[in-house]
């Protein structure tokens, strides 16, 4: 089946046909996921189990291996692998590359680590399942309070947690550099001594007042009243006025006459993050799966420049990556491309074709760039950096191709006008010649007519299997032709007369 000639007998539906492709292409275009490096399937996980005072070899008999033989039941399981440290055991799990899906996975590695929890021993903290330490956080933003204390910037970052959550491309909000809040009892040993006490009992106290116990329910008629027992510290000042008791006496004490109680933060911190030389909180947003980073720029940016001004002065929200401008100037890249590689080919095909053949021609690359577009949103592609560069080889390609199908059309249609003996063969292979017959390796040469009458054709087989096509002109055609008979004959044909 000929496709070419069946689309030119139906011109109307090859064209209504093209449109539709085209403007399908541009739809996919501004709709398709965009992202600086394309998504990728991490199919590894870590089981982290902490266990302290315990050595490598025991963490190994008690904790690892019960893990290992849990997670061996998977036949998803490719490899598992497991390191052993004082106190602490990490499990790593492989998944078979088949499995594309992880979530439901991941889901049944949980379970299998919840199933054997009551086989590990006393004390064992975890086991936990981390299955996410591959997400990317595309925007970074920092906070900064002139005069705020880390705890009330934690607070702050927390409400901005939430407003970031609710924006449909935002798959997670992850807060760096706050510091855990502790509260601090300090004492004296000579004072403790003095007393008779340890800071071991100070300890036991605190446990036995700091405590949730249900208070039970009372129930009146149509009404059920819950009790809650009062007790639990809400403040530093019912620390310190709880009540210590003297060993050997009746005489108590406020422990707030005993130690010195205060409020602050890890020391030293775990993390720290600073910010023009202030202390400030990172907020990190990773894009869902399939998302559009461009879009979630142009969410997110917005976002923080309100909240910005919502909140008291100080406050101050600053972003530090953004990798959705990183993603527009490469996009863009490659849209400058495109339009310069258009506009070079209708420059030199309206030079050496015309105007009709060169708007023909050149339109057909943004075309099939637009129907590539289209093929990538279908299968699930993205434009990223490999897609983009993909798309620029394609392009370089392309536009190569259209100079050499040009040439060898060109040359065909010299062949076929000569074979057949077609009236208009001089202007038509003239034309061929204006747009260089001859293709890079030199196969096809034409000597055009200055006058058709009375001419003849000759082609003759030379090297490599290609043709030599000669049009001989006028009264001396007959001897022109005796010149050609050193070469073997294919043909001879009456050109129009």
């Amino acid at each position: 089946m000929n496709f070419t000639r069946t689309a030119l007998n139906n011109r109307v539906t090859t064209s209504v046909a093209i449109v539709v492709l085209v403007l399908a292409g541009l739809s996919a275009y501004f709709d398709m996921p965009r992202d600086e490096d394309p998504g990728f399937i991490i199919r590894f996980a870590q089981i982290i189990t902490h266990y302290p005072g315990a050595n490598p070899e025991r963490m190994e008999l008690l904790v690892s291996d019960k893990i290992e033989k849990a997670v061996q039941e998977m036949p998803e399981l490719k490899n598992v692998f497991s390191e052993n440290r004082t106190g602490t055991s990490i499990v790593l799990v492989e998944i078979k590359p088949q499995y594309r899906k992880m979530r439901p996975i991941w889901d049944k590695l949980r379970r299998k680590i919840d199933n054997i929890r009551p086989q590990l021993p006393g004390g064992v903290i975890g086991p936990q399942v981390n299955d996410d330490f591959g997400d990317v956080y595309g925007i970074v933003a920092s906070l900064t309070g002139e005069g705020f204390s880390s705890a009330e910037l934690k607070d702050v970052a927390d409400e901005i947690r939430d407003e970031l959550l609710l924006l449909p491309n935002v798959a997670k909000v992850a807060i760096h550099g706050a510091q855990k809040e502790r509260i601090f009892v300090k004492y004296k040993n000579t004072r403790l001594a003095q007393l008779g006490l340890s800071p071991y009992q100070l300890l036991d106290i605190l446990k036995r007042r700091n405590i949730i116990i249900p208070g039970g329910f009372i129930e009146t008629g149509r009404e059920r009243i819950a009790l809650e027992p009062s007790g639990n510290f809400e403040s530093l000042d019912q620390i310190r006025r709880t009540v210590v008791g003297l060993p050997g006496s009746k005489e108590v004490l406020h422990l707030g006459d005993i130690v010195t109680i205060r409020r602050g933060y890890d020391e030293p911190p775990s993390q720290k993050m600073r910010y023009s030389g202030q202390p400030a909180l990172g907020i990190a947003v990773s894009m869902r799966e399939g998302g559009n980073m461009v879009a979630l720029g142009d969410q997110v940016k917005p976002l923080l420049e309100r909240l910005e001004r919502s909140y008291p002065w100080g406050i101050e929200l600053k972003l530090v990556a953004f990798q959705p401008q990183v993603v527009t100037d490469k996009i863009d890249e490659f849209v400058t491309s495109l339009v310069q590689a258009v506009a070079i080919v209708i420059v030199v095909m309206l030079i050496f074709l015309g105007l009709r053949t060169g708007l023909l021609v050149a339109s057909l690359i943004p075309s099939a760039i637009l129907m590539a577009i289209l093929v990538m949103d279908l299968v699930g592609i993205g434009l990223d950096q490999m897609s983009l560069a993909s798309l620029m080889i394609a392009l370089g390609l392309l536009v190569d191709n259209h100079r050499h199908g040009r040439v060898d059309h060109g040359a065909d249609g010299a062949r076929q006008e000569g074979r057949g003996g077609r009236p208009g063969l001089g202007a038509r292979a003239a034309r061929a010649a204006a747009g260089g017959v001859a293709d890079d390796g030199g196969g096809v040469s034409a000597h055009l007519p200055r006058r058709v009458p009375g001419g003849r054709v000759h082609r003759a087989p030379v090297q490599g299997g290609q043709h030599h096509a000669a049009l001989l002109l006028g009264p001396g055609a007959d001897a022109d032709a005796a010149a050609l008979r050193g070469l073997p004959q294919a043909e001879e044909a009456q050109a129009g007369g």
